[in-house]
C-alpha cells in the first residue's frame, strides 16, 4: 500500500452533516414523534438559553415548593436546607413516566434549593451564564458556581463556616432565597 500523507483537516465534524438543523429535527422526530413538526420548535443560541429556558424552569420549580419549605432561608443559611431536603423533595412531582424514590427526590430538592439561590442572585443584580455542563453567576469580577452546591455541602466538601465566609465576601449573606421578585419574570 502506498504511503499517504495525512492532510490536516481542522473543520468541525458537524460540517459533514450538511444541514445541521434538518438533521437535528430528524433526530428529535425519531426520539419523540410529536416533535416532527418544525413549526413547534425554534433555534435558541447558548447565549439565550438562560433567559428563555433555564430561568423560567427554575421559577416554575421553585414556585412549587417555596412557600412551605424555603421560607426564611438566606444564602448564608443554605446549609440549614440540608435537613429539609426530604420535605422539599416530597413536594416535587415525579417526571412524566418516572417514579422518583426518596433519595432521588432529596437530590432534586437540593437542585431546587440551588435554583432558588440562583433566582435570588439574579434579583440581586448577578448575571447567569449557562453553557453545556455548567452554569455560573457573575457580578463584576465576582463569580459563583451553584451547580452541585448542595451535594458539596452535604458531602462536607464545603463546610458551613467556609460557605458563610464566601457569602459574606460576596455580599450575599443576607440574601433571601425566596421572595416575591424571585418568582416573577424579571429580566436577567
Amino acid at each position: 500500500m502506498p504511503d499517504r500523507a495525512e492532510v490536516p483537516n481542522d473543520e468541525p465534524a458537524m460540517t459533514l452533516l450538511g444541514d445541521v438543523s434538518a438533521v437535528e429535527l430528524q433526530l428529535l422526530g425519531e426520539v419523540d414523534p410529536s416533535l416532527r413538526n418544525a413549526d413547534l420548535l425554534h433555534t435558541v443560541s447558548w447565549l439565550e438559553v438562560a433567559q428563555l429556558v433555564v430561568v423560567p424552569s427554575w421559577r416554575r420549580m421553585v414556585a412549587r415548593v417555596s412557600a412551605q419549605c424555603l421560607a426564611g432561608l438566606t444564602a448564608q443559611t443554605l446549609p440549614d436546607a440540608v435537613d429539609r431536603l426530604r420535605d422539599i423533595g416530597a413536594l416535587i412531582p415525579s417526571p412524566r413516566g418516572m417514579l422518583l424514590n426518596v433519595g432521588q427526590r432529596a437530590q432534586r430538592a437540593g437542585e431546587v434549593v440551588e435554583m432558588a439561590l440562583g433566582l435570588a442572585l439574579l434579583n440581586d443584580g448577578w448575571q447567569v451564564s449557562v453553557v453545556p455542563g455548567q452554569s455560573f453567576f457573575q457580578r463584576g469580577t465576582e463569580t459563583l458556581n451553584t451547580m452541585h452546591l448542595m451535594d458539596k455541602i452535604q458531602a462536607g466538601e464545603i463546610s458551613r463556616e467556609k460557605w458563610v465566609e464566601q457569602c459574606q465576601a460576596l455580599g450575599i449573606a443576607e440574601l433571601r432565597l425566596v421572595d416575591g421578585r424571585a418568582l416573577q419574570g424579571r429580566a436577567i
